[in-house]
């Protein structure tokens, strides 16, 4: 009698296994933009500065498995206030095929920092709040580290976010007239940007 045999595979868990994610808390209330820093550059172009803060809530969990066996599972929760830098040169030109004509923006960012305010480990898994407390420095001080080697990166990054998303650049005299920061730039627009918006209903800059 022969005896046939065949081999069946099956797909296990192998390995470090790794999720985080991040959540805004309470955008309404703690999610802010500041504009500061508005003048015009000899080249025509309009540079500012962009800070914008936010808190959130952070999760991650850890497990090991070797062959379909967990040898353990560790979950993390923690918060965060992130302040984001950017320095920006913004162009700004008329396309006169529509009536008013619309403004055409082509920002430029030339610089981006991202700083942590607060960071802290609320609660871990299965250990008390002494060790929580030991991670969050331990932890603070790495990710502060990726942070800064990620950096470099970051400016091409927001660049190539604005080329994918030109039509969100392109408003309508009265969008702009509209906008909360219409009346802090109106000064350092070119000349022509700044007529245009004050013959649809901007009010004319101070002499």
């Amino acid at each position: 009698m022969k005896i046939h045999t065949r081999r069946r595979k099956k797909m296990v868990n192998h390995g470090r296994w790794r999720k985080y994610s991040a959540a805004l808390i309470d955008p309404r209330e703690q999610f802010a933009i500041g504009v500061s820093h508005v003048h015009k550059l000899p080249n025509q172009t309009v540079a500012f500065d962009v800070d914008i803060a936010t808190h959130l809530k952070l999760r991650a969990r850890q497990a090991q498995w070797i062959q379909g066996v967990r040898l353990y599972s560790l979950s993390a929760e923690g918060r965060a206030k992130i302040r984001l830098h950017v320095r920006c040169e913004l162009g700004i030109d008329l396309d006169f095929d529509h009536f008013p004509p619309d403004l055409v923006l082509s920002p430029q960012v030339t610089d981006a920092t991202i700083a942590i305010d607060e960071f802290r480990i609320e609660h871990i898994s299965k250990v008390g709040g002494e060790v929580a407390q030991q991670v969050t420095r331990l932890t603070r001080g790495i990710l502060e580290k990726k942070i800064a080697a990620k950096e470099e990166k970051l400016v091409a990054k927001i660049n190539r976010q604005f080329e994918k998303h030109q039509d969100y650049l392109r408003w309508s005299v009265a969008e702009a007239i509209a906008s909360p920061w219409a009346g802090q730039v109106k000064d350092a627009l070119p000349i022509s940007v700044r007529e245009a918006l004050e013959h649809e209903g901007l009010p004319a800059s101070r002499p």
